[in-house]
């Protein structure tokens, strides 16, 4: 088994086993969060919407959330401070109530806003997100409300088998690189139709994660190899192929 191997199937065991408690840095004994810690990332949530979206019309935040491994019993020490900010669209009359194309446009909006910016609470590295829906595996905190909405479970985990997950993870880490590998070699590389079709698999890669607490595993370690990112990378060089003037 290669050195590399090993270490994916460390933090395999890691996200298969879940600790005695919340995290301590986040959460009191009762499971609230602390006050200031939930004053700080309020605070930081308020600046980057209005940096963001602040100001356009017909836009409204639902709740802000904590998600992740730390709103779950499967953190560690190094584990970013997760939070999503939902929005919805109540009649905004130039942005798309299409879920995706939503998202994706709030997404480019905090690009733009923030494209190299960390934001830290304390020591931890909080990493801000928008979007429109609902979704959660391992837990879900309300910081606008102060409760939890998808309480956190250690059994979650339960009947899942590390070496079937090393399996699975292996052979899709392969057959992304493969169908990367095919995507550079064929002629839609350079197309329209090429980008979109890389951008589709990406997306397909990506909406499985929040189907299971299997496939959210899945998706953690390939994110570690960052595969992801490189499917990311080879849609962008294919959309900037296919709008180069020839």
């Amino acid at each position: 088994m290669t050195e590399q191997r090993v270490e994916i199937k460390d933090i395999a065991i890691r996200l298969l086993t879940p600790n005695d408690t919340l995290d301590v840095r986040v959460f009191d004994t009762h499971k609230k969060m602390y006050s200031e810690l939930r004053k700080t990332l309020l605070s930081e949530a308020n600046f980057v919407y209005n940096r963001c979206l602040g100001g356009i019309e017909g836009l409204k935040v639902d709740d802000i959330y904590l998600n992740g491994s730390s709103a779950s019993y499967f953190y560690y020490d190094g584990s970013d401070l997760d939070m999503r900010i939902n929005v919805s669209n109540i009649g905004c009359p130039y942005i798309t109530n299409n879920r995706e194309e939503f998202e994706a446009f709030m997404s480019a909006m905090k690009n733009g806003a923030f494209p190299d910016t960390s934001f830290k609470a304390g020591n931890r590295l909080v990493d801000i997100k928008f979007s429109s829906h609902n979704f959660e595996i391992v837990g879900l905190y309300s910081i606008l409300q102060d409760k939890w909405v998808v309480e956190p479970r250690k059994d979650i985990v339960e009947g899942l088998d590390v070496d079937d997950i090393m399996e699975e993870y292996t052979r899709r880490f392969y057959a992304i690189k493969d169908y990367m590998r095919e995507m550079v070699e064929s002629d839609k590389m350079n197309t329209i139709e090429g980008a979109e079709e890389v951008e589709q698999y990406y997306k397909n890669c990506i909406l499985r994660s929040s189907s299971s607490i299997r496939e959210y595993i899945l998706f953690k370690l390939l994110n570690y190899r960052g595969i992801h990112k490189q499917l990311r990378e080879l849609f962008n060089d294919s959309l900037k192929a296919a709008l180069t003037l020839k």
